[in-house]
């Protein structure tokens, strides 16, 4: 996700794929799919909580 933010022009082609039997079709009918596909989640969003306090630090001195 970093990588999108700083080369713009580059396209990201998106290939789900399986692995330990969780895919895209069933991650959530189970614990373990549940548990793996929300800690991705979880570790985007933390990727981005950083990156938006930068951003906002830099904007906001940016004026001065």
């Amino acid at each position: 996700m970093y990588y999108q933010l700083f080369y713009l022009q580059t396209e990201f082609i998106i290939c789900p794929t399986q692995t330990q039997g969780v895919n895209k079709e069933n991650w959530f009918q189970c614990d373990d799919g549940i548990e793996k596909a929300m800690g991705e989640w979880m570790r985007c969003g933390n990727q981005f909580k950083d990156l938006i306090k930068v951003f906002n630090f830099n904007r906001i001195h940016a004026k001065e």
